[in-house]
């Protein structure tokens, strides 16, 4: 069986679709685990006006963020396989089917990610499906998948433990597979179109412009401070600096929240340099390797660019805003 862990915060409208479409799967051995984190716009009565028929586990948790709500869901779940989906998935009629075959079959791979493809392509799935992936085969193996479509093997939590709930928001997923990496785990996307995710709602659905720029900027940091090796940290800080510039001459009210990223990170130096000193001592891979297969995805999304390029010059095209309102 398949637990299916969705984390959901004050969308409604868009939860009732991705639950739809988790309905219409051809494979039914599965259960639903919603985690409200601290909704307020009705989730739970359109959740039991929409879907009084079928049994939905719902759990409400004051707004403690995305890693605490996918943690309660993970402990209340009895699948031997997990997926963490956003409320803002529409999936395929035979998404499932097709992860958990690839799971099954190949017993190396420990996590699992779905492309999350625009939503404005969905009518387009099967002219997707026949031009084919971009590196030119649906599976890779990569350091991280985002966690908005992440399917696990239950044994890879007493591995390489939960979420990390420090990170709220931003981050968390890719402290989540950097470690897995570490403890060697093999990660691997899937860029065949499965998922289709509508419009980023993370952000205006939790946070100010101002707040984000805080929130990603710490988490980005810390991460790369706990995991990576230290001739990675040296080679790509220069990279965050140019970033934090670029977003300083955007708007110079971005100053207070880079400034404040950074103060965290001096003020938890010795907290991270602790956590790094013991997931180092439980390293059961190089990570020199891990640093490896994140360059390698550096050159991923450069096809993935070009990908994209080519499709929105294609016949592929629709109303991309009267999709998005429907969902």
């Amino acid at each position: 069986m398949t637990s299916i862990i969705i984390n959901t915060f004050n969308r409604k409208k868009a939860l009732l679709m991705t639950i739809e479409s988790i309905i219409n799967q051809t494979r039914c051995d599965y259960e639903i685990i919603v985690i409200d984190d601290g909704s307020t716009d009705g989730t739970e009565k359109a959740l039991n006006n929409a879907f009084a028929h079928f049994s939905i586990h719902y759990l409400w948790q004051p707004n403690a963020g995305v890693s605490r709500a996918r943690n309660r869901g993970i402990q209340l779940s009895k699948g031997e396989l997990i997926t963490i989906l956003d409320s803002d998935i529409i999936c395929v009629s035979n998404w499932l089917d097709q992860i958990t075959s690839i799971l099954y079959s190949d017993e190396s791979i420990d996590i699992l990610g779905t492309c999350p493809y625009p939503l404005w392509l969905l009518p387009h799935k099967q002219q997707m499906a026949d031009l084919g992936p971009p590196m030119g085969r649906s599976l890779i193996d990569v350091s991280a998948v985002g966690g908005g479509i992440m399917t696990t093997r239950r044994q890879i939590f007493t591995d390489v433990g939960f979420f990390d709930e420090s990170i709220k928001f931003s981050g968390e997923d890719v402290d989540f597979c950097w470690r897995a990496i570490l403890a060697g785990k093999r990660i691997v996307y899937n860029y065949a179109p499965l998922t289709f995710h509508a419009k980023d709602r993370t952000r205006k659905s939790r946070l100010s412009r101002v707040e984000w720029v805080y929130e990603s900027t710490k988490n980005r940091l810390y991460v790369q401070m706990k995991t990576m090796p230290v001739l990675f940290i040296v080679r790509f800080l220069p990279k965050e600096l140019v970033s934090a510039l670029r977003l300083l001459l955007q708007r110079i009210t971005y100053f207070r929240p880079l400034w404040r990223a950074v103060k965290w990170i001096v003020l938890n130096r010795r907290s991270i340099t602790q956590q790094r000193h013991q997931l180092y001592s439980a390293c059961a891979y190089e990570p020199i390797k891990l640093s490896r297969l994140y360059l390698f995805e550096r050159r991923i999304d450069e096809v993935n660019k070009k990908y994209f390029k080519y499709i929105k010059s294609s016949n592929m095209r629709c109303d991309q805003k009267s999709i998005e309102r429907k969902y």
